[in-house]
């Protein structure tokens, strides 16, 4: 198995993501240069933390496209090419991703930045017009390789209907612990580079598979990438070939927690892949619930549902907390098992109470809710249940309170409040 950092573009937040394009004073021209004593800017913020002079400031197209002349604290090369992407994602992020525009003539480096302002993410960074400017060490063994057998490629497809072979081959990184991965062709003669594929996602992986997969109806083709991730989970980056270079479409991975699977799949059997997220708990039913869309994003999320309890289907639990626990933890995925839920209490009101204000549902992915019971009082087939989340180390959310009644022999929820 080879262990694989995608590379990850995400820095750290200096100040709002969300902001407008630099944009200062009164346009008189095409093209407007800032005084610099008097920018106050969250990107400038990036420049001294990373320790990059800006001696001008341009802006173009009405405002919306800064070109910084700077001077970078070393030579743009392959070994600090994870610093400098790192400031690339960051100056992006803080320009709320438009486009923009490096030059340091001191270095003699241009560097332009394309990002997909609705994705938010940077897709393309071009530097001194190319691509592949932090990849001459690989471009210089792919030139040693004659053969297809020695190339080792991990995968290979037509992946832009030219009839040509696309391969994808990896490469370790000599200025890191992850796997690189190439996409690269044959013109005829030798082995040409043709990109790396980057994404987003940015924890340690292990890398499974990849493939280049047909997903949908169309002739179009994709390359998928298949990872192992942390607690025994594993999931995926997807992308697209298209115009030379590689574009990220999706990635979906249990990063926060290593556990659970994501995969491609045509679940609803409709002719079209879909990305699917599947969860389970271990909770009062058994659930395993799959979350999922069509991979081009071009739907809803949609749910299904399956028992893993020996019945397969859902069972009333025959206590009143049992019933509690199975409401509450039911609440962490209402959208998907609002029926259920609906089976649980007596009438629709009860639904309305936001039992996330009072108890931390993020504990179900870590072994499950912790929840202390205590009987108030239990009174002509009434019983009143306080219910209190021991999670709460420093006890500031007060304990809520469920009324519970029978019908037709089944404990149900009548009410619910806060106590005290």
């Amino acid at each position: 198995m080879m262990k694989w950092f995608l590379c990850i573009m995400l820095g750290v937040l200096v100040g709002t993501t969300g902001v407008a394009p630099l944009a200062v004073g009164k346009e008189t021209s095409s093209v407007e240069t800032v005084d610099l004593t008097t920018w106050n800017h969250p990107v400038n913020k990036v420049f001294e933390a990373y320790k990059v002079k800006v001696t001008r400031l341009e802006l173009a197209q009405k405002r919306t496209y800064p070109i910084f002349y700077v001077v970078f604290p070393y030579e743009i090369k392959e070994e600090n090419e994870g610093s400098f992407n790192a400031l690339i994602e960051q100056i992006a992020q803080e320009n709320g991703y438009w486009n923009y525009e490096l030059v340091d003539s001191e270095h003699s480096v241009v560097v332009k930045v394309l990002s997909d302002r609705k994705k938010r993410e940077v897709t393309r960074v071009l530097i001194n017009g190319s691509e592949t400017f932090f990849d001459k060490a690989f471009e210089e063994s792919l030139s040693k390789i004659k053969s297809k057998d020695q190339l080792n490629a991990l995968a290979k497809g037509d992946l832009n209907g030219d009839k040509q072979i696309e391969y994808i081959v990896s490469r370790e990184n000599p200025y890191g612990e992850d796997i690189l991965l190439y996409v690269v062709q044959w013109d005829g003669k030798k082995f040409v580079n043709r990109g790396k594929l980057r994404d987003q996602i940015g924890i340690v992986h292990n890398l499974d598979h990849v493939e280049i997969a047909k997903l949908d109806n169309t002739k179009n083709k994709y390359i998928v990438v298949y990872v192992n991730v942390g607690m025994g989970g594993y999931g995926f980056s997807l992308f697209r070939w298209q115009s030379g270079h590689s574009e990220h479409l999706l990635t979906n991975a249990p990063m926060a927690t290593g556990r659970g699977n994501r995969y491609l799949e045509d679940i609803d059997h409709d002719g079209i892949a879909d990305s699917v997220s599947e969860y389970s708990y271990g909770d009062t039913q058994g659930h395993t619930i799959y979350s999922y869309h069509r991979f081009d994003q071009q739907q809803a999320v949609k749910y299904k549902v399956k028992y893993e309890n020996e019945t397969g289907k859902f069972v009333h639990p025959n206590t009143p907390e049992g019933v509690i626990t199975n409401y509450i933890e039911d609440f962490y995925w209402r959208n998907a098992l609002s029926g259920e839920m609906k089976k649980l209490v007596t009438s629709s009101d009860v639904l309305k109470f936001k039992v996330t204000d009072h108890i931390y549902l993020g504990m179900m992915e870590y072994g499950g809710l912790m929840l202390e019971f205590t009987t108030k009082s239990n009174k002509n087939g009434v019983q009143v249940i306080e219910c209190k989340d021991s999670y709460d180390m420093e006890a500031s959310s007060k304990p809520l309170q469920f009324t519970m009644i029978k019908q037709n022999g089944l404990w149900k929820i009548n009410k619910i409040e806060v106590k005290g």
